[in-house]
């Protein structure tokens, strides 16, 4: 029985087009410019002072969240929240926003702003198990000291590495929740501001810069240093968890974020799928289908070398 005509090209062509997903190398310039139109600069102002930090919006309908001890001032004197969207000044361009509901005990707010229309950042709903020391870390945020410096308009952008995932509590009575330390350097005003891994994912959220004592498991007290480079987050299954709460749509990923020589992505399953279908139809072709085998390639050379040659014209004619 004459066996049918495989189009094995065809074959190729299809996990070629599996493999073309979304994909980048870990550039931390990549990771900034994807999570920079969701970063608003908090404004708390009242009579005689003003107080200042960072959010990110979790939701299309305008809900950011931050650090509960940056509105603190609103909740106890009434003072007036605004936010201001990355690269506009405050007086410009300043939205006033509400508390949707403040949770102390996890230093942490949800806010809505209304009239703010930025993309909303992905949240990483992956197993704190996906967290791995040394994995590339990056805090954005607003710090206070730019302002000072007439810098306030854009974020600033800084990069460190995963130190551990420890259970603890910001105060010595508060919840035990899932808290990272990492070496990306903040200071005052990068407070609410998110922490990101080298797929753009958020896996944290900044907490106070000024905190002395993180309280451990079993309620050992481990001292932090923040001149020696150590940082701590909420672990983002704490925001996570409230915007459940508080039935707030968000856009959440299950793909961990996996880095292979030197390319992160989420989706490096489908591409070992692919190239496990592209062995397995070469070396199909090489069993049963040499001659196939080796005209494809002799086409794709004489394919290659024609293009080099074009290239070469379009360039010889330029100059």
């Amino acid at each position: 029985m004459r066996m049918q005509k495989l189009n094995f090209s065809g074959l190729i062509g299809l996990a070629l087009a599996l493999m073309a997903t979304p994909v980048f190398a870990v550039e931390p310039h990549e990771v900034a410019r994807a999570l920079e139109p969701s970063i608003v600069r908090v404004l708390v102002m009242g009579p005689g002072g003003a107080a200042s930090g960072s959010a990110f919006q979790v939701s299309h309908a305008g809900h950011v969240a931050t650090n509960y001890h940056i509105i603190k001032p609103h909740v106890e004197s009434g003072w007036k929240i605004f936010v201001v969207r990355s690269g506009a000044a405050a007086d410009d361009d300043r939205l006033a926003a509400t508390v949707v509901k403040g949770f102390p005990n996890e230093d942490l707010a949800i806010l809505h702003v209304e009239g703010l229309r930025g993309p909303a950042v992905t949240l990483s709903d992956v197993d704190t198990a996906g967290l791995a020391k040394g994995m590339p870390i990056y805090a954005i945020g607003f710090p206070a000291a730019g302002g000072r410096l007439g810098l306030g308009r854009e974020t600033s952008f800084t990069s460190g590495a995963l130190s551990r995932s420890i259970v603890g509590s910001w105060t010595k009575d508060g919840p035990q929740i899932r808290i990272i330390q990492h070496s990306a350097p903040t200071n005052p005003g990068n407070s609410g501001g998110p922490v990101a891994n080298a797929c753009g994912q958020v896996v944290g959220i900044n907490s106070q810069r000024e905190l002395a004592v993180v309280v451990g498991p079993g309620g050992l007290a481990i001292p932090t240093d923040f001149i020696q480079g150590v940082f701590f987050a909420s672990h983002v299954s704490v925001l996570i968890q409230k915007l459940d709460e508080l039935s707030i749509a968000y856009t959440g990923s299950r793909k961990a974020c996996l880095i292979f020589m030197g390319v992160a992505s989420t989706n490096w399953y489908l591409y070992g799928s692919a190239l496990a279908f592209v062995g397995i139809t070469l070396f199909v072709l090489l069993l049963f289908r040499p001659r196939t085998l080796f005209r494809a390639i002799d086409r794709c050379r004489c394919a290659a070398q024609d293009g080099a040659e074009a290239i070469a014209r379009v360039m010889k004619d330029r100059k």
